[in-house]
């Protein structure tokens, strides 16, 4: 029974507003608004109480749909501009690889075909080796001197039409003829992968000391060596002087787990650089002392003390 008088009121209500919206539409006049408005006032407070947080609710959706499309457009730009910050510092590397590069070769008088690394690893039966990106189209030959910025990195060993492969000097498949710069002395250093160079001396009374840069000997033909270039610095003498097991341990100038620009030589140099390319130690900066000095205490000297004369004032004469 209550059911049935609900529906009734609800259906009343209804039949109301349709009729105060039907007489709104048509002019009806302000008596009749007002009615409607002071009718309809109170349903309509009740049906906004109702209705508007439901719209508040879904606007609130879409507002965060919104937010999260803009995160994540920004969170895609920030991975390409990251993206862009390592390929710019890479390229800068590169630029001073490769500047660093000219200026060996030129001091030197070396014509190079410059090349970047674009892999290193295991290779032809090698251990330590490294793919360049230049091949026989550039000029690379087979037993080309490698070289980059800092001393030696190697010899061709293969060459393709693109690429070619390069033997790297801390192979320890690698011998090469070495010269210690200070001591003009002569032996043969072999890899040691990335412990450096092991260097022993053909004569093993001669003189050997730690803190001696060790250069190429060169190779007949200056093929697969050319003469002159740095390879490290010995750091460690072992055996005495006489002994059949006398090596010294080199650290190489090139670091070779950063490779990247190198340079394969194409042309022999007139003249042997000898120990003109040897990188410059670091100079390190000046010690600055400061030392204070007490100085003596002083006695204050007495300032002299002056005495003027008083002059008699002259006697008027009368007259």
């Amino acid at each position: 029974m209550r059911s049935g008088r609900a529906r009734l009121a609800l259906a009343i209500v209804v039949l109301i507003c349709v009729t105060f919206i039907v007489l709104s539409l048509r002019g009806g006049s302000d008596s009749v608004r007002g009615a409607g408005a002071t009718t309809l006032g109170p349903f309509q407070r009740v049906v906004s109480s109702i209705t508007q947080p439901i719209g508040n609710f879904f606007g609130s959706l879409t507002r965060i749909r919104s937010n999260e499309k803009t995160v994540s457009a920004l969170q895609a730009r920030n991975s390409e501009l990251e993206t862009q910050l390592r390929v710019n510092e890479g390229q800068a590397g590169a630029a001073r690889q490769l500047q660093k590069l000219l200026k060996t070769a030129g001091q030197g008088r070396i014509r190079i075909v410059p090349a970047r690394v674009i892999a290193i690893g295991p290779s032809q039966g090698f251990a330590w080796s490294a793919t360049l990106d230049s091949g026989s189209r550039d000029g690379i030959k087979k037993d080309q001197t490698v070289i980059n910025g800092d001393g030696l990195v190697g010899r061709v060993t293969s060459v393709g039409a693109t690429t070619s492969t390069v033997l790297l000097a801390i192979d320890p498949n690698s011998s090469i003829g070495a010269r210690a710069a200070k001591s003009s002395e002569v032996g043969i250093a072999t890899g040691n992968g990335l412990s450096g160079l092991t260097f022993q001396l053909l004569n093993q009374s001669a003189p050997l000391r730690k803190g001696d840069p060790l250069l190429t000997f060169g190779s007949r033909r200056d093929r697969p060596f050319i003469p002159g270039i740095p390879m490290g610095i010995i750091t460690e003498v072992k055996g005495a002087a006489g002994s059949l097991t006398r090596t010294a341990v080199v650290k190489t100038y090139v670091n070779f787990s950063a490779l990247d620009v190198v340079g394969v030589v194409v042309a022999v140099p007139a003249r042997d650089p000898r120990d003109s390319l040897i990188p410059r130690s670091p100079t390190p900066a000046p010690t600055v002392t400061i030392t204070l000095t007490p100085s003596s205490t002083a006695k204050p000297t007495p300032t002299p003390s002056v005495t003027r004369a008083r002059t008699p004032r002259p006697t008027p004469t009368g007259t």
